[in-house]
Parts: structure tokens; sequence; C-alpha cells
């Protein structure tokens, strides 16, 4: 399944087994160059060594997605992001679906990709949410909390925590349907 690119210079297609290694990259660096601030160093710098794992981890997740559906963010033939969307139904919020990822690598920011990302994203959900659409944000994750902001999502006042090498504060964001 071929769609167009989110923007110009990008193609987003339907990703297939074969680009989980380039998911695991990915997923490392976006990481690495999104939460230095945020997250352990000691965390960040071990997700580099554990690049087979998480090949493995894409390599089982895009085989059988399940309710998932998992776009590459493409530049020519070089992974530039990708997106994770959860179709499914979610127990703890009912009428919702979930934006699960939408990573872009450094370079990218700030040239309207994210928002054909996120665009992209909602269109794709909404057919499915009664409700609302909602991801998850780092508490410290100021950029990407205005991103989200500036697009219509607001913090719905539900926290959890995490630990990614010491206790992180996530805050759901949501974009009300209704």
């Amino acid at each position: 399944m071929e769609k167009s690119g989110p923007a110009s210079a990008l193609n987003l297609r339907a990703a297939t087994p074969e680009d989980a290694p380039g998911y695991a990259s990915c997923h490392i660096a976006c990481w690495q160059e999104a939460y230095g601030a945020i997250v352990s160093a000691d965390f960040l710098s071990r997700m580099a060594a554990k690049h087979e794992a998480y090949t493995a981890h894409y390599q089982a997740q895009l085989a059988a997605p399940g309710d998932c559906e998992y776009y590459s963010v493409l530049d020519g033939t070089s992974m530039a992001g990708f997106v994770i969307l959860n179709r499914g139904a979610v127990a703890e919020y009912p009428g919702a679906r979930e934006i699960w990822a939408i990573y872009l690598r450094e370079a990218y920011w700030g040239r309207g990709h994210g928002k054909s990302l996120l665009e992209f994203a909602v269109a794709q959900l909404r057919p499915l949410a009664a409700q609302a659409i909602f991801l998850w944000v780092f508490e410290e994750n100021h950029r990407a909390r205005r991103f989200y902001e500036k697009n219509g999502f607001r913090f719905d006042g539900i926290v959890r925590e995490a630990d990614y090498g010491g206790p992180v504060r996530q805050l759901r964001y949501t974009l009300a349907l209704t």
C-alpha cells in the first residue's frame, strides 16, 4: 500500500517486516535526539547496544501487527521516521483510538513533516474513534507538547509514570471528536 508523502520530500508507506532494522535504528536515534534532557543518559546509551533486540521486536510486530498499523517515513531509501497507530479499542479509554508513535529524526524537525504525519494519523483514526484520539507525551517534552497543543490536542489530566532509567511522567493528550 503506497501513500503519497505527508510532506513534499518524504514518502509515507505501510511498513513491512523488512523495515525492522530501519525501525530499530530510527527508534534509537529519535530517542537519543529528542529525549536527552528527559530520559537518563545511561538508558539512552544502552539503547544502541540493544539494536538486535529492537530489530527482533519490530520484526515480530511488523509480521503480525494485530490492531496496529505501522508506517515508514522515508527520505529516498533512508528512514526519516515512523508512525504507529492503534486501531483497536482501548479498554481504559472507550470510544477513543491511540497514536502510539510519531517519530522523526531531528534533521526533519521544524519543516512541516510532523504536522503532515499528525494529520495523516488523525485521518486514519477519526473514522474509528467515537469520542477522541489520544497519545502520550513526556511531561518534560515541552517542544512536543506545544506542537500537539497547536494542532488541537489538550492535556486531559491523566498522568502515568514510566521507568526509563529513572521515573518520568507521561501526560495523555487528547483530540476531542465530539
